[in-house]
């Protein structure tokens, strides 16, 4: 067959290679060893710069798509006044926001008791600090501002004058007109409500949103760390009165990261099972090392562990982002190195130390360069679509 020969001579003439390659090694295993494990304890060190993008919507939406296109052209066309002048319909992107859902245990959220545990509530959030180089900030200090004031969604409901209506039953739905502010559209930030002759009768739920500024990049380093503590805090806050849902701008993102870690540390359980496993079964006298399936496999698994370290290190130091979909790539190198591993090392027939060396080169050459042409394709349709 005119393919079939086509096959041997490549084989052959990559096998060839790869033979003359393993018997090199095999006469300087000290020397090949050594200068590996160092230069990988060396790469490793690149993992004190790594960084992981956990951003779902970086994540998952393609650069080159037409909404993030959209999106880049138009804040830079609109600038960024969230400092001064904050709509929520303006926002260019998703923007910086705190959210707390808030039910009431008895049915109904609108009446006075509920508004001012709410009002607490929101006390209590204002009174969530931070320290940024070496000052203590507050929400007050970096939330999106309007008429001098910080832009929180909803809280018209816990102003005065909506109290005042609400107290006689004639609060208009869903826009209430306040002597300040003018006209607000409050309808999304009252679940499930009861309307009667576009009067608000009552609702269960009602929501405050907390903007932040954007317009400096300091601002969303502030963030990063108040949310953190906005969640800790909400984890304590306890009341008779209410229950409370919170969530910020970056929750559906960190959920994502956690499934991934959760997935991620059974993994690790699995591996480790999967170690001792191959360490009781295959540990038993005799045979030299070559011979014995207990050092290679431990081999095996050392080579996995440190081409993962190694790897990251590398791009790490290189100032590459990591998405959190590369826990995946752990599988991918245990694979390869099985697949290299069970090429039969210790081959009956095979006595000369330097043969069995040069032969499993040889015939690990396969699934090797087939990989190579795997994500060479891979790379090239990666480019061609970015292009």
């Amino acid at each position: 067959m005119f393919g079939d020969r086509i096959y041997r001579k490549v084989d052959t003439a990559i096998g060839e290679s790869f033979f003359k390659y393993g018997l090199f090694l095999a006469r300087h295993p000290w020397k090949f060893l050594l200068a590996s494990v160092a230069i990988n304890c060396l790469l490793f060190l690149g993992l004190l710069n790594l960084r992981m993008e956990t951003d779902a919507a970086t994540i998952y939406t393609p650069m080159t798509s037409q909404s993030i296109k959209d999106s880049r052209k138009i804040q830079g066309m609109f600038p960024d006044v969230s400092g001064s002048s904050f709509q929520e319909y303006q926002k260019a992107s998703f923007g910086l926001y705190a959210e707390v859902i808030v039910r009431a245990k008895l049915g109904n959220a609108l009446n006075t008791t509920v508004l001012n545990e709410m009002k607490k509530l929101y006390t209590y959030i204002g009174s969530i600090s931070l320290t940024y180089e070496g000052q203590t900030v507050y929400y007050k200090d970096f939330c999106a501002r309007l008429d001098d004031t910080c832009a929180v969604g909803g809280d018209i409901l816990l102003t005065p004058e909506f109290e005042s209506l609400l107290a006689f039953g004639n609060v208009p739905y869903p826009i209430f007109f306040h002597p300040s502010k003018g006209p607000v559209y409050y309808k999304r930030f009252v679940g499930s409500p009861v309307i009667n002759n576009s009067v608000l009768v009552s609702a269960p739920m009602m929501k405050l949103t907390f903007n932040f500024r954007t317009d400096e990049e300091r601002y969303g380093i502030m963030f990063d760390i108040w949310k953190d503590e906005f969640i800790h805090h909400m984890n304590l806050f306890k009341s008779d009165v209410i229950d409370v849902a919170y969530a910020h701008v970056s929750s559906i993102s960190e959920e994502i990261k956690n499934n991934i870690l959760g997935d991620l540390m059974i993994f690790v359980a699995s591996f480790t099972f999967m170690t001792l496993y191959i360490w009781l079964a295959l540990c038993r006298p005799g045979r030299g090392c070559l011979g014995h399936r207990l050092p290679l496999g431990t081999a095996g698994l050392m080579a996995t562990i440190m081409s993962i370290g190694s790897s990251i290190g590398l791009l790490s130091a290189c100032g590459v982002v990591f998405v959190t979909d590369a826990a995946a790539m752990p599988f991918l190198l245990i694979g390869k190195t099985c697949s290299v591993n069970n090429f039969q090392y210790s081959r009956d027939g095979i006595d000369k130390l330097l043969d069995r060396s040069a032969k499993c080169i040889n015939e690990s050459s396969k699934g090797l360069t087939i990989g190579i042409f795997i994500h060479q394709d891979r790379d090239l349709y990666g480019i061609l679509h970015e292009s």
